[in-house]
Formats: structure tokens, sequence, C-alpha cells
């Protein structure tokens, strides 16, 4: 995590990497699953195809849902590290005191600007 708690490309690519390790290897093994729960001599073709199919849907929501994730992660509103305390990465947007109320360290007041005009209220 980078102090402004965002993850560093080095995690996310972890992540991803670890969904895809996970579906390669939950693929690979749904044979040997399906043999297990049904039995050496059973006929198993349709279950080896509806646990393939499970195992597949589930490796790639696990793929899906990492690439998502990541999209929000970077798309979203990007932070201004001047608004953050130094010491624990604490948001101070609306702070009138000098002071950092998660840790208490001193802070510089911070003037934030917003960037939409005040609509007047009818």
């Amino acid at each position: 995590m980078t102090p402004c708690g965002r993850p560093s490309p080095g995690s996310t690519a972890l992540m991803v990497s670890g969904g895809l390790t996970l579906l390669l290897a939950v693929c690979g093994a749904t044979p040997f699953i399906a043999q297990t729960l049904l039995g050496a001599g059973a006929k198993w073709e349709w279950a080896k195809a509806a646990v393939t199919f499970v195992a597949m849907g589930v490796g790639g929501l696990t793929v899906s849902g990492s690439i998502v994730w990541l999209m929000v992660r970077t798309l979203r509103e990007p932070d201004d590290p001047a608004v953050r305390c130094e010491t624990c990465g604490y948001d101070l947007r609306g702070n009138v005191s000098a002071l950092c109320p998660e840790c208490g360290a001193a802070c510089p007041r911070v003037e934030t600007t917003d960037e939409r005009p005040a609509q007047p209220v009818q």
C-alpha cells in the first residue's frame, strides 16, 4: 500500500496473477475432484462437465472481479497528497485545527477549493 491508501502497482499485479493462477489450478484439478466425488468406476462425464463449468465460473469471476476492482481503484477521483497527514495518511479535508485527529501530529491547515461553483438554494 502507498501512504495514501492506494495499492501499489506490484500488489495489483500480484492480485491479478494470483487470480489467474487460482483459475488454472482449479481447472487443472477439476477431473480429479469429479472422479473423487463420484468414484473411479462411475460414468462421470456429465459430472466432470458440471464441475468444470462451476470451476470456470468461479475462476472467471475471480479474474473479472480483480479487473473491475483495479479499474475502479485507478479511475476514481485521484487523491491530493497535500490534504493528507504526513504521518498517518489521514484525510485532512475539512479539518479546522492544526492537529491530525487520527494521530495527533501537527499539520498545516489545508485550504481546499471545490472546483464546482456553489449553487444557490431555491
